[in-house]
């Protein structure tokens, strides 16, 4: 997803506590930071986290 869209989530979930519930390094997370975040990683953290305000202002359509 977006780089704009992937930094207002990995804000509102925290760095260390995205890079646990993925199993995935911290160094991982930089660079959802820098790319954005993988599609099949955007899907699955909504369905984690679906009370995320940033979710509002994400379109459905790009991570249902």
């Amino acid at each position: 997803i977006s780089i704009t869209y992937s930094k207002q989530i990995i804000e509102e979930i925290g760095r260390k506590k995205l890079s646990d519930t993925c199993h995935v390094g911290l160094s991982a997370v930089s660079q959802w930071l820098n790319r954005g975040i993988p599609i099949s990683w955007a899907k699955f953290l909504r369905l984690r986290f679906p009370r995320l305000q940033c979710w509002k202002e994400i379109p459905e359509d790009i991570v249902k």
